[in-house]
């Protein structure tokens, strides 16, 4: 498993819209930017205006961990930096997922969430061989909530988060379908265009 999680760290996937790519120093910026918008800020509940300072320190540890990926998502039409994506606290039974941004500016161009959401819940199953996926939204993020829902999670609690309510989700291997959605990914690859699965930009999780 370490060595999976450690050859994962540094794989590139890619997808019809988009590319997750493992999380480097290079992409300090982008992240700063991504994470410092009011809305990031907001539903992460981020206090404080990161820094480069800070996103590089919390790399540092972060390159240490064999229970944490990162990814930053890049467009593939454009190839810009438009997003992040994670799972942590890998056990060998499961993992948590979260860290999601979309830029606002793309958020509803392409079903890049719905890709990014299929692509690490995929590898957390098929891949890790994880058998369950825990995700947790802020009290009043109902788009993210109705996106767990949409994929499989089922609410299974509540907890605090640096005194904010975040409700639990969790998603068990056997529940989990991706034929719907990558028949969505299909028909956006068909079409050119059509309405987007999830309507604006998101971000969930905590780190």
């Amino acid at each position: 498993m370490l060595e999976l999680i450690r050859q994962l760290k540094t794989s590139i996937r890619k997808g019809q819209f988009l590319t997750l790519l493992p999380y480097d120093n290079q992409y300090a910026a982008n992240i700063v930017k991504l994470r410092n918008t009011d809305r990031a800020r907001y539903y992460l509940n981020q206090s404080f205006e990161l820094s480069i300072d800070m996103q590089n320190d919390w790399a540092k540890e972060y390159f240490k961990r064999d229970n944490d990926i990162y990814w930053v998502i890049q467009c593939n039409e454009t190839k810009q930096i438009i997003g992040s994506t994670s799972l942590y606290n890998i056990t060998s039974l499961q993992c948590e997922k979260g860290r999601l941004i979309i830029d606002e500016k793309f958020a509803t161009r392409k079903p890049y969430v719905l890709e990014a959401e299929i692509m690490i819940i995929k590898i957390a199953f098929k891949e890790l061989g994880l058998n369950k996926i825990i995700t947790s939204t802020r009290y009043d993020n109902g788009k993210m909530e109705s996106i767990n829902r949409r994929l499989g999670f089922v609410k299974s609690g509540s907890h605090y988060i640096r005194g904010v309510l975040y409700n639990d989700f969790v998603l068990e291997k056997e529940n989990f379908d991706s034929k719907p959605f990558e028949r969505i990914l299909v028909h956006w690859v068909k079409r050119g265009v059509a309405k987007s699965f999830f309507d604006t930009s998101f971000n969930s999780g905590n780190r």
